[in-house]
């Protein structure tokens, strides 16, 4: 059970461009989804442009504002990635909403706005920085999800 409850805490960082993956498997093609040009580095232009499409998506109601309900829904998206949310009894869905909801209102202004996910996406780029050069390369990313290709 606190395995489980582990497992599903890690998707409230599903939004964030650079902490989508649900499966080793999912590393790869995460990065290469947000590596637009290819050139096999994230810079923060890369992670803006894919967390706004990420932001998009989430936002359904377009008002800027992701509401509880949206990260609910979205929560509930990236558990059914994971396996499906009937692993989780309601009291761990809402704790993880509610970690979710803390962790992506950057500001902490009760709101998660456009920049808010931005901003949080742009911490996880300095985290996965390891060199402190401004961008994330494939082997830096690999090495935050601690995946090794093979």
């Amino acid at each position: 059970m606190k395995g489980l409850l582990l497992a599903a805490s890690m998707t409230l960082l599903c939004a964030s461009s650079l902490s989508t993956a649900q499966t080793p498997r999912d590393i790869p093609a995460m990065f290469n989804r947000v590596d637009v040009d290819g050139d096999g580095r994230i810079t923060p232009e890369e992670l803006r442009r894919d967390a706004t499409i990420d932001f998009d998506k989430y936002d359904l109601d377009g008002d800027g504002v992701l509401s509880r309900q949206e990260v609910e829904a979205q929560q509930r998206l990236h558990l059914e990635k994971a396996g499906g949310p009937g692993q989780l009894t309601p009291a761990q869905f809402r704790q993880m909403v509610d970690s979710a909801v803390v962790y992506y209102d950057f500001d902490g202004d009760g709101r998660i706005t456009h920049e808010d996910y931005i901003q949080r996406g742009l911490s996880q780029l300095l985290q996965a920085d390891f060199n402190g050069d401004g961008v994330v390369t494939r082997e830096e990313f690999y090495r935050l999800h601690q995946y090794a290709p093979r």
